[in-house]
């Protein structure tokens, strides 16, 4: 009975061991295949230094012009008398010095020289919507020059106050600036700088049957800058503030358009004295009440 036990405790044992070898031995690679490598390494991540540059999206495509918008140019001597036609609209003219707003359709005697920026803007008499274009002239022959109409950008509002009998809102103008478009409901409407010589530097207003317009800009370049509008309702009395300032430390100048009514002080009229006369023997006496 030993014997046989040891020859099978043997045949286990032998087993066992070639099961083991099975396992731990090298498997062989197929042919062709790429040898394994000992250990597969993680490689570190390295931060970037700064933010990742986004890609720059393409600027908009200017709007179409205006098919209701015409431009008439007639020669002046060594000027040129430029008159801008848009029913329904007010027309702003930015042509250096020469600077212009009125309903409907605007003129401007100018300089050809091209060197000097011809800048137009349109402003929807209702929604305030603006168009902003350029004029290039034509002076292939200068006793009759041309001029060419082109759209440049439709600038969406960046602040606005609707209140009353007034709407406002701003736009980025030309440069670093802003451009405050107002319409108030009120012959009695007027607008002002707060700061300056000039009360009325870069301001330009018109007006229509029913409503008076404004054209703001707001100079970047100074620390603060800011103009007001306003008219009268009534016994109210509304003002419109448009602010432009820029603190220490502060990457671009920051915009505020906010606006503020109350009731005007007004005289009281005095009651005027009541003459009564009142006879005492043989003359008459006025008495007040």
């Amino acid at each position: 009975m030993k014997t046989p036990s040891r020859a099978l405790l043997a045949a286990c044992l032998f087993s066992l061991s070639a099961c083991a070898k099975r396992e731990t031995a090298p498997q062989a690679a197929p042919e062709g295949a790429a040898p394994p490598q000992a250990a597969f390494e993680v490689a570190p991540i390295v931060a970037p230094a700064g933010e990742a540059a986004q890609p720059r999206k393409p600027p908009a495509p200017p709007p179409f012009l205006p098919e209701d918008m015409r431009v008439v140019v007639r020669p002046k001597g060594a000027l040129a008398q430029v008159t801008l036609i848009r029913p329904g609209h007010v027309i702003a003219v930015l042509h250096g010095g020469d600077q212009a707003l009125a309903p409907n359709e605007v003129s401007v005697t100018v300089s050809t020289d091209p060197l000097v920026p011809f800048v137009w803007e349109t402003i929807h008499r209702d929604s305030l919507e603006t168009v902003r274009g350029a004029l290039d002239f034509d002076l292939t022959d200068r006793a009759r020059p041309r001029g060419k109409l082109r759209t440049t950008a439709q600038p969406t509002p960046v602040a606005e106050d609707i209140a009353a009998r007034h709407a406002c809102k701003a736009f980025e103008g030309t440069d670093a600036g802003y451009a405050v478009v107002c319409r108030a409901g009120s012959f009695a409407a007027s607008a002002a700088r707060l700061f300056g010589g000039e009360p009325r530097d870069r301001i330009l207003s018109c007006s229509t049957d029913e409503a008076a317009f404004f054209r703001i800009e707001l100079d970047p370049a100074r620390e603060v800058d800011a103009a007001v509008m306003g008219y009268s309702d009534g016994v109210r009395g509304h003002v419109v503030r448009a602010e432009l300032s820029a603190l220490p430390g502060e990457p671009s100048p920051e915009l505020a358009l906010l606006s503020a009514s109350r009731v005007q002080p007004f005289p009281v009229p005095h009651p005027r004295p009541i003459r009564h006369p009142l006879r005492h023997g043989d003359h008459f006496e006025m008495i007040h009440f």
